[in-house]
């Protein structure tokens, strides 16, 4: 009894120690200057394609460079660089029975290449059920594949308006759907009937770069064993003004993520005692799509991943209570 009490007592000071070696490596301060970068107002949201994500992939580079973390197998460096092509509408005419539509009645889906045109010979007319959910006729319409006029009763207005903001974005798309042929939804609120109609569209397309930001240390015995740490790191930019502030700063959504992955790298680095390789990898354009971590998961065989954490929004106390996680998404 008296051997098995001496040796809590030891296990238990281990802890005691390794808890006082994460103070002096994880501080307060440290911590607060990882949150307080990444979520500043020069970051300008650190929304994806913007120079402000450029700077916050930058500054996490800087930070990895710091604690002496190596890039990932085959990379020059940290930035994990990958392309999209965005597809921006620079004009839009749509008229149903001779009469011009006003944009704020439009909303288009679908459109991926340069010049789009739709007639009564490519294109059906479709009515939205006033009496079901707006939301799943609308996916519905979204995922049937066809060149389609789907009329909106007024009564949906508002839900309308609220989706509109997203579909005026730029669409994000493979290079192999550049010019392809696709499927475009034309929804105009409050049309009752569409005899005759004539659509005509013109998109820019640009090939842009994104980049997840990534380390590694290398592991001892396990070494093609992995261990991820992630978090992404774009935010959602500069949004319409709320009481004079437009800046979406992101400082739990996912600059804290973030800052505990960069922590827990500094940690591992200065323990020096990983069996199994470790990944840290702050993911881009989680916000359009998730396309960051979709790419870094695909250059990795998931047979080697023993496990990952993906550590998001823990600036603030879980509605669970303390201590306590909670599990989203698929």
């Amino acid at each position: 009894m008296k051997k098995i009490f001496l040796f809590t007592l030891v296990g238990l000071a281990g802890l005691q120690l390794r808890a006082q070696d994460i103070d002096k490596i994880i501080t307060k301060e440290y911590t607060d200057h990882l949150i307080k970068t990444l979520s500043a107002d020069d970051m300008q949201g650190r929304a994806t394609f913007t120079p402000g994500i450029d700077k916050a992939a930058t500054f996490i580079e800087s930070e990895f460079k710091k604690i002496g973390l190596k890039p990932l197998a085959g990379e020059k460096g940290f930035r994990q660089t990958f392309f999209k092509y965005q597809v921006t509408n620079q004009s839009t005419s749509v008229k149903i029975d001779g009469q011009e539509i006003s944009p704020e009645n439009l909303i288009i889906a679908g459109a991926t290449t340069e010049n789009v045109s739709l007639d009564k010979n490519n294109t059906s007319v479709v009515k939205l059920d006033p009496e079901k959910p707006f939301v799943a006729q609308l996916r519905t319409m979204i995922g049937a594949g066809k060149n389609q006029i789907v009329l909106v009763d007024a009564k949906f207005g508002d839900l309308f308006n609220r989706y509109k903001s997203y579909f005026s974005k730029p669409a994000t798309i493979d290079e192999k759907d550049v010019n392809a042929a696709s499927a475009v939804q034309v929804f105009v609120l409050g049309k009752d009937a569409a005899t005759d109609f004539n659509v005509a569209l013109k998109n820019k397309v640009d090939k842009m770069p994104l980049f997840n930001v990534a380390g590694i240390i290398p592991g001892k015995s396990k070494a093609k064993e992995l261990v991820v740490f992630s978090g992404h790191y774009v935010h959602l930019g500069i949004l319409k003004s709320a009481e004079g502030d437009s800046i979406a700063n992101g400082a739990d959504d996912d600059a804290s993520g973030t800052t505990a992955m960069i922590a827990l790298a500094k940690y591992y680095k200065a323990q020096k005692n990983n069996e199994r390789t470790l990944i840290f990898v702050a993911f881009t354009a989680e916000e359009i799509g998730g396309f960051g971590a979709k790419y870094f998961s695909e250059k990795l065989n998931p047979d080697d991943v023993v496990a990952m954490f993906n550590i998001e929004m823990i600036g603030k106390k879980s509605k669970f209570g303390k201590n306590a996680a909670f599990i989203t998404g698929y």
